[in-house]
């Protein structure tokens, strides 16, 4: 079964926007899902700078989302974080995580909607706190 996901990019690095950008126009229709980018709203991911100071805004955009892509050159990072992209960005790595969060959210969504209430209500009690990131649920 064919399905879309929707995709944020949160860093202000002008050339690293573009690359994602491109990156995801050349390669958004895969064999089952579809990738668009969303400026506004909620999206099922985010991809952030986790190189700069986190924002309430840039917390809050993470905690809404359904998965975090932390976009980084710290790679100590990837022992606490399930998504991790490391600088610079190349178009394999990002096609090869793209495949992984897709997978994750096809599992996030086969839960019972119980579990995923929960979830929600650590991912909202999170964002007073933006170092430690959005949880995620664990397999």
């Amino acid at each position: 079964m064919r399905v879309s996901h929707s995709i944020k990019f949160l860093t202000p690095i002008r050339s690293d926007y573009a690359l994602f950008k491109s990156i995801l126009v050349t390669f958004s229709h895969q064999p089952d899902v579809d990738w668009s980018y969303q400026s506004e709203g909620k999206t099922h991911v985010v991809i952030v700078d986790a190189d700069k100071d986190f924002s309430q805004d840039i917390a809050y955009e993470c905690a809404q989302a359904d998965a975090v892509i932390y976009y980084t050159n710290d790679m100590t990072l990837a022992e606490q974080k399930p998504f991790v992209l490391r600088k610079p960005a190349h178009a394999r790595e990002f096609l090869q995580i793209l495949q992984r969060v897709t997978q994750y959210l096809v599992e996030k969504q086969s839960y019972p909607k119980s579990l995923q209430h929960a979830t929600h209500a650590q991912q909202a009690s999170i964002v007073d706190k933006p170092t430690l990131g959005q949880p995620m649920l664990t397999y």
